[in-house]
């Protein structure tokens, strides 16, 4: 195990010939078998699929508000825009739309992935591991679910894949065009998820602390060309989102109707509900007319309105904070996100109330607001208030990260199989319990191959990577997606370690040479017959929990926001199931 271990140390030859023919095999091997899985997959149609909706028809209807140029979610900048942007440039369609060419797509962008992550670990790692660590990208499952979901999943980890050769390169020879480049595939990064400006932090405290005194004003240059780009990037879409954030507070369709309320609104409480924001104006003269009508008030002064607010919700309204960089939705998920009643996934128990907008977000709700404004605060206060219930909820939520990096291979998910639960806007994982062996042996070599891998550069950044998504998944929601966003970061640590494993197995066992490069190809001969059996001669499945019917995506197109069961049909199951 120690000349493996020096053999990850070693220099590594630059990418030659047979490297960029590598890749070429590994984009087409990819870009075959995710086709099978699409073209043969009854929700070929839709924009989502049944092992994962997320937030596909939303960034469906948002593309299609782009392409119309109409605003959507108020024209507020909630949602990071790149995914909708993406699709509104290939469209625009008219609904119903079979997305079968789209999703064709995002298949080849998973495998150009594919392709770039092999070069990428060649830039650092030999040949035998890029070209395990490779297989394991080509082969995942997770890969397979996004690239045949219209999420911004597989575009993201298209960006990671070329972020990390591109800071370890600017790193080795800091260059401005190298650094403006970097700074782009960021841009385009944080675009398609919000969350990723906190990688550009950790990237920039990479460059610092792995910086010799020497070399820090080259690499100062180079840090401040990158982030300069990345703002830039960022900036047109901060500018629209504050604009459109000043106008929601400003300007309102809807007006405040006084004389029809069951209750005399003094000149003083008008004034009073005047100083809120437009946009919470009509809803709060109608809640609190109601409810002094219920208890027997028939006038209505600013004490009665500050009182009624303040009993019911705890708060004020106030005008949505008009600084907005890409997406104002933070708060609002951080409170989501740690509320006691959250078990760990995607959580609306915040929004819950006794009034008849539900759990869906009305901003024109105090409740609504105050979390959408005051989301950290609130959140941290839910923290605070029970700490070991909060770190219970952090076990559950780095579990649900675990279930993504620990998925299967191949189109059957071998050997987990294509069953599970498919956790509110999350990707189908296995039910609690099972595969455990499985799962434990993917942690254990992810963790052995990062101690290996964290001799070279390239390997510390894939930690930091990994360590990003740590982060948000503790602060935010614990999704299994979040993980399969990044996994070329786990493939490459998993390949070290069973490229070291072997190699010490291989100091003891004497085995003929090449034994491994046979034992790789039955794997990949045997993964791509399953697929093809997978595709050929599918087991039927059955959707435990509720679903609801969505025709706009085609006659047996259907949607779930809850939680769903997969499970297989038995030959003997009734019609009815």
């Amino acid at each position: 195990m120690a000349d493996a271990a020096a053999d990850i140390k070693t220099p590594i030859d630059p990418i030659a010939r047979p490297d960029w023919f590598l890749a070429g095999v590994f984009f087409a091997v990819a870009l075959g078998v995710r086709l099978l899985f699409l073209l043969t997959a009854r929700d070929r149609h839709w924009p989502h699929s049944i092992f994962y909706e997320g937030d596909a028809p939303l960034w469906i209807d948002f593309a299609n508000a782009l392409a119309n140029g109409q605003p959507f979610e108020w024209n507020l900048p909630i949602h990071s825009p790149g995914v909708a942007y993406l699709l509104s440039w290939i469209g625009p369609w008219s609904l119903p739309h079979d997305f079968t060419t789209i999703k064709a797509i995002w298949c080849l962008v998973s495998a150009l992935t594919v392709a770039a992550a092999f070069l990428a670990f060649r830039l650092e790692f030999n040949r035998r591991t890029s070209i395990l660590g490779a297989m394991l990208c080509t082969f995942a499952f997770g890969s397979y679910v996004t690239a045949t979901s219209l999420n911004n999943e597989c575009p993201y980890t298209l960006m990671i894949v070329l972020i990390v050769p591109l800071t370890i390169r600017c790193m080795r020879a800091p260059g401005l065009p190298l650094a403006a480049l970097l700074g782009l595939v960021h841009g385009a990064a944080t675009m398609l998820r919000a969350e990723h400006s906190l990688l550009v932090i950790m990237t920039v405290a990479f460059f610092a602390i792995t910086t010799k005194p020497a070399r820090w004003r080259k690499r100062f240059t180079s840090i401040a060309v990158m982030c300069a780009v990345w703002f830039v990037c960022c900036l047109p879409w901060s500018v629209r989102g504050s604009a459109a954030s000043r106008d929601f507070n400003q300007t309102s369709d809807r007006i405040p109707d006084y004389t029809t309320q069951p209750v005399l609104w003094t000149n003083d409480a008008r004034l009073f509900i005047e100083r809120f924001p437009a946009f919470a104006r009509a809803d709060n003269v109608a809640f609190v007319s109601y409810a002094c009508a219920q208890e027997g008030v028939q006038t209505v002064t600013p004490d009665r309105v500050m009182e009624i607010l303040l009993r019911e919700f705890d708060y004020i309204p106030q005008p949505i904070s008009e600084a907005v960089f890409v997406s104002s939705q933070g708060a609002l998920s951080f409170a989501l996100a740690n509320h006691p009643d959250c078990d760990g996934a995607f959580c609306k128990a915040a929004l819950a109330n006794k009034f008849p907008v539900g759990s869906r977000l009305h901003l024109g709700l105090p409740q609504h607001l105050k979390l959408y404004s005051d989301g950290y605060r609130v959140g941290w206060k839910y923290i605070t208030a029970d700490p070991i219930r909060w770190l219970k909820t952090v076990r559950r939520k780095i579990r649900h990260f675990a279930s993504g990096m620990t998925l299967g291979l191949g189109a059957h998910n071998f050997p987990i199989g294509r069953f599970g639960e498919r956790r509110a806007v999350d990707l189908v994982t296995h039910m609690p319990g099972q595969s455990l062996l499985w799962r434990s042996a993917i942690v254990i070599l992810t963790a052995i191959g990062a101690f290996f891998a964290f001799k070279r550069k390239a390997g510390r950044f894939w930690c930091v990577v990994i360590a990003y998504k740590l982060i948000v998944t503790i602060l935010f929601y614990g999704y299994a997606r979040q993980a399969v966003s990044i996994l070329p970061a786990f493939a490459i640590h998993q390949a070290v370690a069973i490229v070291s494993l072997t190699a010490a197995v291989a100091e003891v066992i004497r085995l003929p040479k090449r034994t491994d490069l046979a034992i790789v190809s039955l794997i990949v001969t045997a993964l791509i017959f399953g697929d093809v059996h997978s595709a050929f001669r599918p087991t039927p499945i059955r959707l435990d929990g509720t679903i609801h019917a969505a025709p706009r995506w085609g006659p047996d197109a259907v949607e779930s926001f809850e939680r769903l069961v997969i499970t297989p049909v038995q030959p003997n199951a009734s019609s009815g199931d």
